[in-house]
């Protein structure tokens, strides 16, 4: 989220979800999930006063990763990773020595490409990096300059083949045929007038959560997506007062992490919240 920087963040060492075998969750889909429980803190030992945002669980929820502040001009992509339900510590995820910033990363399922956008404030581009195995860095990544800057929050669909984005106030979609190949011309996504921003795809590749700012409020909004259009956009029962952003949802659709703060003023930290599967 572009809008709220003085970001603390708490790399938990609890269980936010079970850890799976693979890189890619086997649980069978949920027909019906239940309600969201009660928002959690995330705490723990990787707070940074400095601030840091944009938190991206993998598929197999042992990976964490995020954006943090390292001076007031340049922001890098971090990743802790889960063994035997413990956090290892935050490490730099691509080349830190870079100046521009690079921020808002997304994992595929299969662990093997990462994309994220990178440059200044205003020259940000999205760029997309491939790793050979599983829990190592990054390569040298292919920039996405057919999408132009100021595009921004990447979210990729299960094929990698539909990318969603945004460009601080509108989400977008782009389409390609094969991975690893250039994306046809954008298309904004109609959301009734609404500010919206921070797009994370559930698995159906159908419901879409976003961060929507109405009336001076900063919220977190699920929506489906239709053609055109995101239908049916509304806030969470849980979001109850203070700021509500950058939110990523597992791919069970079980876990929901994000940013919340009391106060845009206040540096504000990781929490999530979970739901239980009612039918199989």
């Amino acid at each position: 989220m572009r809008n709220l920087w003085g970001l603390a963040i708490a790399v938990f060492a609890g269980c936010l979800v079970k850890p799976q075998p693979s890189s890619v969750t086997t649980d069978a889909p949920c027909a019906i999930l239940g309600p969201w429980g009660s928002p959690v803190q995330l705490t723990g030992t990787f707070d940074t006063p400095a601030g840091a945002r944009s938190p991206w669980l993998s598929a197999n929820g042992n990976e964490l990763w995020f954006a943090r502040r390292q001076s007031p001009t340049d922001i890098d992509i971090f990743r802790a990773v889960r063994v035997n339900n413990t956090w290892g510590p935050a490490e730099p995820a691509v080349n830190v020595d870079d100046p521009n910033l690079q921020d808002n990363p997304f994992v595929s399922d299969d662990g093997m490409t990462m994309f994220y956008d990178a440059g200044t404030s205003t020259t940000e581009q999205i760029q997309e990096a491939q790793r050979p195995a599983d829990g190592v860095t990054f390569g040298a990544p292919r920039l996405h300059s057919e999408l132009s800057h100021g595009r921004i929050e990447p979210a990729l669909s299960r094929d990698q083949l539909t990318l969603y984005f945004s460009n601080g106030s509108s989400i977008y979609r782009a389409t390609r045929t094969e991975p690893m190949t250039d994306f046809q011309p954008p298309q904004q996504l109609d959301s009734g007038g609404i500010s919206i921003e921070s797009p994370s795809i559930a698995s159906d590749d159908t419901t879409l959560y976003v961060t929507g700012h109405i009336g001076g409020g900063t919220l977190i909004y699920t929506g489906t997506i239709t053609g055109a259009a995101i239908t049916g956009l509304q806030t969470l029962p849980f979001e109850t007062s203070g700021l509500y952003f950058d939110a990523t949802v597992s791919r069970d659709g079980r876990t929901l992490v994000f940013a919340h703060t009391d106060d845009s003023t206040v540096p504000a930290h990781l929490w999530y919240v979970t739901r239980d599967c009612i039918t199989q």
